[in-house]
């Protein structure tokens, strides 16, 4: 189902919103740390790894799928929480198509831990990577998993030279930013002339694909569709959407040229994402941090869960995506290599 509006726009759900939601939703994931919901919790998990890794031995058996290297890191890192692992599977999948726009140094908006960065920058080559975060605890994190360096700053002012990096990449944040033409703005002025911008972010469609809104569609009842799409923009805290040509018009605009717009991420693998993120939906059950604990007590359960997420990470990031079955965007653009006459 495509979204209405095929321009950039602000989910009316969060022309004001201050973040409530995702606050409650984390006050609710923390009643599981707490007696009798925590032995649930660590039931439930046990459980959701059972599961995890009959279907990966079926895909293993039947599809014959080989995880990439990137894949079984990948299974490392997000075995307590194998959706993510299909999430940035799928998004490491399109920035490798993208690695020509990868080179030299790098800088990393919104690195977070570093851990997707640090393995892009092995994956592809970039010779150095430096990460931007307006989360400081983040630094040590970083600095561990390859980075040269880290900022703690937002992506609309960054303290760092004109012109000094080659490439920049951002994976899945600039949605969850406000206003974006200054962080453009500010990407200009830090790339080298000729550099490339690389990101990826949801698409319009994402919204009214995802599960929420999805079974209110597919239950007939299309006045609540948009409800449950208002539901996840809020607690994903996406606060804008826009279509591909949108997404040109404004990259021109700030001053980039031979933008790039792809889709990836289709439908399909979205629902497959949902549907393994399920303790979301029944956060008192939360388990992905005690199973983190579990396995590293318990290492040929680490093992399992490790190639398990690493499996259905490959197999899921394999499935085709048409143009018109999206919900996402990998989008490149670079910095004119000449400056244009005035």
């Amino acid at each position: 189902m495509r979204h209405p509006s095929e321009k950039f726009f602000v989910p009316l759900a969060l022309e004001d919103y201050q973040g409530g939601d995702y606050e409650r939703l984390q006050r609710r994931i923390a009643r599981s740390n707490r007696f009798p919901l925590k032995p649930l919790a660590i039931m439930a998990g046990v459980l959701n790894g059972i599961v995890i890794t009959i279907i990966a031995v079926v895909v293993r058996l039947l599809v014959k799928v080989r995880p990439s290297p990137w894949h079984r890191e990948l299974g490392d890192l997000y075995l307590h929480v194998p959706e993510m692992a299909v999430h940035k599977g799928i998004e490491l999948d399109a920035l490798v198509n993208l690695r020509s726009c990868l080179l030299g140094r790098c800088i990393d908006i919104g690195c977070g831990n570093g851990f997707v960065g640090g393995l892009l920058k092995r994956t592809v080559g970039i010779a150095e990577i430096y990460g931007i975060d307006p989360v400081d605890s983040y630094a040590n994190d970083a600095l561990a998993n390859g980075y040269a360096g880290f900022s703690g700053a937002t992506a609309a002012e960054i303290p760092l030279p004109t012109a000094s990096f080659d490439c920049a990449v951002s994976i899945c944040v600039l949605e969850h930013i406000r206003e974006l033409d200054d962080v453009f703005r500010e990407m200009l002025r830090l790339l080298k002339p000729g550099g490339a911008l690389v990101f990826t972010t949801p698409s319009p469609e994402f919204r009214l694909s995802t599960l929420d809104a999805a079974i209110w569609g597919y239950l007939g009842r299309s006045s609540r569709v948009e409800d449950g799409a208002r539901l996840r923009d809020k607690v994903s805290m996406h606060f804008h959407y826009a279509s591909a040509n949108d997404w040109r018009t404004k990259l021109e605009q700030i001053g980039f040229e031979s933008v790039n717009v792809s889709p990836i991420f289709s439908r399909r693998q979205l629902l497959a994402y949902e549907l393994m993120n399920w303790p979301v939906r029944v956060p008192e059950l939360y388990f992905s941090d005690k199973l983190w604990v579990l396995c590293r007590k318990i290492k040929p359960i680490k093992r399992v869960l490790s190639w398990s997420t690493a499996m259905i990470a490959a197999w899921v990031a394999g499935w085709s995506v048409r143009e018109d079955s999206q919900t996402h965007w990998a989008i490149s653009a670079r910095r004119p290599a000449v400056a244009s006459a005035p």
